[in-house]
């Protein structure tokens, strides 16, 4: 007796629309994974890497409470960072929160560009310890000397930073810590990474001058 097998005809259409659904769930669970990543994963890491090289940078012991990244929309903050005295005891400089809003050029610049920037809190203590010495001093230095040893004709880094925002900022200081203060801030002006930098170190180097509060 002959068996018939009997075979089912695939449509051209239903095997592109198969292929459609993997490349949609592939694409899905690609976006899954980037959003876990880049707020579970890298937020972490962030956080001591940042801690880590700007301690090494300026010579003292930082914290970050906490970083936070929103991938989808590239936007990231920085939530209570602390930079300590020389003493790694008491708190030299400090802010609340730094929001960074970041741009989608950043991809094809093969550099970080921020839309915005908003920087809410930040607290600076200033204070005089020694003859012409003040607690920034070796801060001061430090970047001086790294800034020599850098060779010359070097590329600095790239990045841009748009629109950047202060808020409650304070400087604190002692009556008299700031004989002699401007040629500090002098220094600083001259290790300065931008010409924004430069210029506003010159705002307080003349108010410093003139005597002024710096905090106006």
């Amino acid at each position: 007796m002959e068996q018939r097998t009997s075979t089912t005809e695939v449509k051209p259409s239903d095997t592109r629309a198969r292929k459609a659904r993997k490349i949609a769930t592939i694409l899905a669970g690609a976006v899954l994974i980037y959003g876990i990543v880049g707020a579970v994963i890298v937020p972490p890491i962030a956080r001591k890497v940042m801690a880590d090289q700007l301690g090494e940078k300026l010579g003292r012991v930082v914290h970050v409470e906490k970083v936070s990244v929103n991938p989808y929309t590239l936007r990231a903050a920085v939530h209570g960072l602390r930079i300590l005295e020389a003493d790694g005891k008491s708190v030299f400089a400090e802010f609340s929160r730094l929001d960074l809003d970041g741009s989608i050029v950043s991809v094809s610049r093969l550099a970080p560009v921020f839309d915005r920037v908003d920087l809410d809190g930040l607290k600076v203590r200033l204070a005089r310890d020694g003859e012409s010495h003040y607690n920034v001093s070796d801060i001061l230095d430090r970047l001086a000397a790294a800034a020599k040893k850098e060779p010359k004709g070097q590329e600095p880094a790239r990045f841009s930073l748009s629109n950047i925002h202060l808020a409650n900022a304070r400087i604190k200081s002692a009556a008299g810590d700031f004989a002699g203060a401007a040629e500090d801030a002098k220094k600083a002006q001259a290790v300065a990474v931008s010409d924004q930098q430069k210029a506003n170190i010159k705002l307080l180097i003349d108010r410093l001058n003139a005597k002024q509060d710096i905090n106006k």
